[in-house]
């Protein structure tokens, strides 16, 4: 099999930097792998020492993607560049050596992986400054360099009876990310994770819900102010349904980000999202942005309701596709949608 490999500007983080436990030397170079038994962060990536253990990780900021990729066959090194550091950077702070990141692996693993940590890893940190003496390790250390990570999952439940309600945790798997990374569809698990997301940031709008809900028929027309829907139809294809700020002459707006028709089946669903009683509602597939390939059609349904419920309108953005899943894949760590790139 053929591979290919590339070099990536990164640091080493972690809770061993400021200890004695590492005396780290410029062009040392140390295996990358991934930490199975780290419960509070599933997608770890621990930098190891021979005869030592852990030193440190690569930084969360990137930790999923290298995690997959190690997990497909990819292989990871880190050389060390410079002397250790405080850093500035505000989603995670503390002390970090710089490096330098060397992949290897599959060609097209590996092609993918270098576009998509560029897209979110500058080539050169910014805001860092050297540091050339540091507290020494004791029982209670000076510095706290970890933070705990911010875990997949959401906490689901009916918010009616708050003292009764029975509640779980939802949670997305490693194969979910992987598969969002490595560009497959998205499926119901990424659709009702985001919609969630959106309806814990957005309370007052309706609908959101789980798409496997979708030809239950609504009954009270308090459930149709301000709702906003993924939906599934023709077999494996998502868009998007919304009748907030619609124009005068329609009552729900379609987004499909590959056809500019709705075929009967989706007009029967979406009837039975947005009707109550007789009166069919008036539907108008809106002229919004198609996407290129036949995978994204879930991807572009998520940044449809992410920029309404932002107060966007979808038709009037033309959205960075190329960088729409690494988009969503920050958005789901954080457990907070943000409106996607656009030009």
């Amino acid at each position: 099999m053929a591979t290919a490999a590339f070099t990536l500007e990164s640091m080493v983080r972690g809770y061993h930097l400021y200890c004695n436990v590492w005396d780290a030397a410029i062009n040392e170079v140390l295996p990358c792998e991934r930490e199975l038994n780290n419960r509070k962060d599933p997608f770890a990536v621990a930098v190891v020492k021979s005869g030592v253990g852990t030193v440190g990780h690569v930084p969360r900021l990137i930790s999923s993607v290298c995690s997959i990729f190690i997990r497909r066959g990819g292989s990871i090194a880190c050389r060390v560049t410079g002397s250790r550091r405080y850093s500035r950077d505000l989603s995670q702070g503390g002390v970090e050596i710089p490096c330098q990141l060397i992949f290897e692996g599959p060609v097209h693993d590996t092609n993918k992986v270098e576009r998509l940590l560029h897209e979110v890893l500058p080539l050169a940190p910014a805001g860092t400054s050297n540091m050339s003496d540091l507290p020494v390790c004791n029982d209670k250390p000076a510095l706290a360099v970890q933070t705990d990570a911010v875990p997949a999952v959401i906490v689901i439940g009916s918010e009616d009876n708050a003292a009764t309600s029975k509640k779980r945790k939802f949670t997305l798997l490693e194969n979910d990310f992987e598969d969002l990374i490595m560009g497959k569809r998205l499926t119901q698990d990424h659709i009702y994770y985001a919609q969630e997301l959106l309806k814990t940031q957005f309370p007052t709008i309706n609908g959101l819900h789980s798409t496997l809900l979708q030809n239950k028929p609504v009954t009270n027309k308090e459930d149709l102010k301000d709702k906003l829907q993924i939906v599934h139809c023709n077999g494996n294809h998502w868009i998007a349904a919304s009748n907030i700020k619609c124009d005068a002459d329609c009552d729900v707006a379609i987004y499909d980000s590959i056809y500019r028709a709705l075929n009967d089946e989706a007009e029967t669903v979406i009837c039975n999202l947005f009707q109550v009683g007789k009166q069919k509602p008036k539907i108008k597939v809106m002229n919004c942005q198609k996407q290129i390939g036949g995978m994204d059609c879930g991807l572009f349904a998520v940044a449809f309701i992410t920029s309404i419920a932002h107060g966007q309108e979808p038709a009037k953005l033309q959205y960075l596709q190329d960088e729409m899943r690494n988009h969503l894949v920050k958005c789901f760590k954080a457990q907070k949608m943000e409106p996607f790139p656009c030009k």
